[in-house]
């Protein structure tokens, strides 16, 4: 396929090295069309691709389990769960003052940058008042 390239899925596992993906080349947004599974078989179609990557995954993490995964959905969301409590993650989450990155840029060393521009930590400590509402 013109303008494809196959990339394979560095995954460990009976015949993975044979799970492959067609994807765009250069890097562009077009889906993807198909998958090349173990002997060459292509399977096109969401829901054919969707149950081929459900069953390659089954396969790849309980081959060697002595309980088989038998809900494949329960298994992903166990592993969805956050590892901070919701307070402290809502807390990370917030957006920032103009306070809080006063305080920040108080704490650099001198003559570091704190955004692109380049302008050093000095800069910004004279200008504070007129320009900090600008790093938000």
């Amino acid at each position: 396929m013109e303008g494809y390239e196959q990339q394979d899925l560095p995954v460990g596992g009976q015949g993975s090295q044979d799970f492959a993906l067609a994807v765009p080349a250069q890097g562009r947004a077009d889906p993807v069309t198909y998958l090349k599974l173990q002997g060459g078989l292509r399977v096109a179609g969401s829901e054919l691709m969707v149950q081929a990557f459900a069953d390659y995954f089954q396969d790849l993490y309980w081959a060697d389990s002595s309980s088989p995964c038998t809900d494949m959905p329960k298994f992903v969301k166990d592993l969805l769960v956050p590892s901070l409590p919701f307070e402290d993650r809502a807390s990370l989450d917030a957006e920032n003052t103009v306070d809080e990155l006063g305080g920040a840029l108080a704490q650099l060393q001198p003559d570091r940058a704190p955004e692109l521009n380049g302008f050093p930590r000095e800069y910004w400590h004279l200008e504070w008042p007129q320009m900090g509402h600008s790093m938000l």
